[in-house]
C-alpha cells in the first residue's frame, strides 16, 4: 500500500529479504528494527514506528 500511495515500485520500500527478517524477528522497538539488514537511518526515521505498529497488531491476533 505504501509503494502505490507513494507511487514506488514496491521494492523501493523494502526487498522481499528485509520483509522477510520482520516477519520472522517481529521487532518491537526501533532499535530491534534498526537492526535488520536493509532498515537504514532513512527507511527507519520514515516508515518505522508505522511498521513497529502493523507488527504489533499481529502479536494481538490469536493464532490462527
Amino acid at each position: 500500500r505504501e509503494a502505490r500511495r507513494r507511487r514506488w515500485k514496491a521494492y523501493q520500500v523494502f526487498d522481499n529479504t528485509t520483509l522477510e527478517a520482520m516477519a520472522i524477528q517481529r521487532p518491537s522497538t526501533l532499535e530491534d528494527l534498526a537492526a535488520i539488514r536493509g532498515m537504514g537511518p532513512k527507511r527507519l526515521s520514515r516508515f518505522g514506528e508505522g511498521l513497529l505498529a502493523l507488527i504489533d497488531s499481529f502479536r494481538e491476533r490469536p493464532p490462527s
